[in-house]
């Protein structure tokens, strides 16, 4: 997979998972604030979390990425993707929701105390921060930088990989976000 197919794989997904996200940000506020049975999070406080969670995943692209542009000015970028690997199975079960036990800090615990437009706000703030990284990067230079991502033991991750990490938490949410909407569906209907 070459460069450009990776970083239009990932803006398609950012496009696309923004565009989600957006109709959830939309919702009635009964629907957003309805628990569920199981006691779980209500859609707000899911909202809220992916927000959070982007938020603190976002300082390290950030950091990363101007690592990475530093790192551009004297390293080559690679001309031979060939053994180039995006994607692996661990970081693949980012979006599956409860694929594997995931204790999360207590700084991306939703707390409840925000309003819908401002999560809406930064949600799409957080998206469109995203995509300009990858107009920014758009050589391959997010390669040149490489963090560790410690969740379902990743290892290092390049800033397209973080994006992409940032984008399959929001999708593994998104399960869960539905889920509560057919629960609550069901119970007012």
């Amino acid at each position: 997979m070459n460069i450009e197919n990776v970083i239009n794989l990932v803006r398609q997904e950012v496009v696309a998972v923004r565009k989600d996200l957006a109709g959830w940000l939309e919702r009635d506020e009964a629907h957003l604030h309805y628990r569920p049975a199981d006691g779980g999070w209500s859609s707000m406080q899911v909202l809220e979390h992916i927000m959070l969670t982007s938020h603190f995943l976002l300082i390290i692209i950030d950091k990363g990425a101007a690592k990475a542009m530093r790192r551009a000015l004297t390293v080559p970028i690679r001309e031979d993707w060939e053994d180039y690997s995006f994607v692996s199975n661990a970081l693949d079960e980012i979006a599956i929701h409860k694929s594997f036990a995931w204790d999360r800090p207590l700084h991306m615990e939703p707390m409840g105390n925000l309003s819908l437009s401002a999560v809406r706000t930064t949600i799409l703030e957080h998206f469109s921060r995203c995509e300009a990284y990858l107009d920014l990067l758009k050589h391959g230079e997010g390669t040149l930088y490489l963090t560790t991502m410690s969740v379902n033991g990743i290892g290092k991750l390049d800033v397209y990989q973080y994006i992409y990490f940032l984008i399959l938490h929001a999708k593994r949410h998104l399960t869960q976000l539905q889920r509560n909407r057919n629960e609550f569906a069901a119970n007012v209907y």
